[in-house]
């Protein structure tokens, strides 16, 4: 279990300019499975930011939460957060990656702030050199519903009149078990989210 300190030792949030269209940027730093997730936050003009990643997610407060260390203070995060943040720095290249976040880049105990951030998410999620979507982590289920989409990439990419038949064919083998499985991926609550496609259809790339 992690040790998140003291819970009262809480990141104080520099305010940001609200006549200037400014946002903030997370880097993950270092840790292991034993300490607490770190990372920095830095303030970026929107117009002139470095490359950047935008998370696509859903809180899932009914998951639970719990704490992310930020400049050594702490910020509140669901767990769902926690599992995509811990589970990106495993790859010691992603350190060098520049993420939004909503919850952690928007300071949520200020109301102000919150609503013209919001206001901006557009440019956010367009400006964003990739957009990153997390459904949650794998389980059994997860691979076998993608094997389904594998087996579709020869779908969608031809006019429909000359799809891949080999995938066609493929698809009448998948069994129907196969298919309920990828109902309950597409039913994950992620997909009912009011934002989903504002952050698909602007995304530049999408992962």
């Amino acid at each position: 279990m992690e040790d998140l300190g003291d819970p009262l030792n809480l990141y104080s949030y520099t305010p940001l300019d609200p006549n200037a269209s400014s946002f903030r940027l997370v880097r993950l730093l270092p840790s292991s499975d034993s300490q607490p997730i770190k990372c920095t936050l830095s303030e970026y003009p929107l117009d002139d930011a470095p490359p950047y990643t935008a998370l696509s997610y859903t809180w899932s407060p009914e998951g639970g939460s719990g704490y992310i260390e930020c400049d050594g203070r702490l910020v509140q995060g669901t767990n769902n957060l926690r599992h995509f943040l811990r589970q990106f720095g495993r790859s010691p290249e992603n350190y060098e990656t520049l993420l939004w976040v909503d919850a952690i880049c928007i300071n949520q105990q200020d109301i102000g702030e919150r609503s013209r951030q919001v206001a901006l998410m557009a440019n956010i999620y367009s400006n964003a050199s990739l957009v990153y979507v997390w459904l949650g982590l794998e389980d059994q289920d997860t691979k076998a519903a993608f094997d389904i989409f594998a087996v579709t990439k020869g779908l969608g990419h031809r006019r429909r009149s000359r799809a891949d038949p080999l995938a066609i064919a493929a698809l009448e083998e998948v069994p129907a078990s196969q298919w309920t499985i990828l109902g309950k991926l597409l039913w994950k609550p992620y997909w009912r989210r009011v934002w989903i496609v504002q952050e698909f259809l602007l995304a530049k790339n999408i992962i």
